[in-house]
């Protein structure tokens, strides 16, 4: 399911979201914990971003259409968010990003999963 972030939506439409889809913990915070689907990401898109370290890419515009076709061959293994009901708080109410080739994940070879961690 992708965030609201890669919906065209306007105010409203984005409270009804967030009302009605993503869950929530007591204080009101939203938390994400996620297998497969889309990265909710803080920052900039995980899987992109290992797409450039990839191509040794520096700006996203100079090379967009490779990192958006290399970007399909890679899939969100799992995402962690910071949730106080097991208290775990990953920097600034940040959250934890694993991703893996998708090729890699059909023959159960975890070993090259990639990491990543963004916060606010």
């Amino acid at each position: 399911m992708p965030d609201s972030g890669q919906l065209e939506l306007d105010d409203e439409e984005d409270t009804h979201f967030a009302m009605v889809l993503q869950p929530q913990l007591a204080g009101g915070r939203n938390v994400f914990h996620r297998m497969f689907g889309y990265a909710n990401n803080i920052q900039d898109p995980v899987i992109e971003i290992e797409v450039m370290r990839r191509l040794g890419a520096h700006f996203y515009n100079d090379h967009k259409e490779e990192i958006q076709a290399g970007a399909k061959d890679w899939t969100l293994l799992f995402q962690v968010d910071s949730d106080l009901q097991f208290l775990t708080m990953w920097g600034d109410s940040g959250m934890l990003y694993f991703i893996i080739r998708n090729e890699d994940l059909a023959q159960g070879q975890f070993e090259e999963t990639k990491f990543d961690f963004q916060c606010y």
